[in-house]
């Protein structure tokens, strides 16, 4: 549910026209903060403007009630320990 909800939470951010793609939930980088916080990356591309970004979220309380502690899109990045320290970071603007 984690990655239905991002998609959700930054598709404006990712597509002014609401039409995007998203890499599939398995290519998804998704990691678990100590405190329970569910963080994903999901990369995305803007159909409009073939723009590539990646969508970033940390997610925590329940599906029916979530607690976003950070949401947003960001340039895309290979390097999956960095994308998993960032995940599991509390140091979260």
């Amino acid at each position: 549910m984690v990655y239905a909800l991002c998609k959700a939470q930054t598709i404006s951010y990712v597509s002014k026209s609401y039409s995007a793609t998203w890499a599939p939930f398995e290519e998804a980088i998704t990691a678990v903060r100590d405190d329970g916080v569910i963080g994903i990356y999901i990369e995305t591309i803007d159909n409009e403007t073939a723009n590539e970004m990646a969508s970033v979220c940390q997610i925590g309380g329940t599906i029916g009630s979530p607690e976003w502690v950070s949401y947003g899109v960001d340039s895309r990045t290979s390097d999956r320990d960095f994308i998993v320290a960032d995940l599991t970071s509390h140091d979260q603007a």
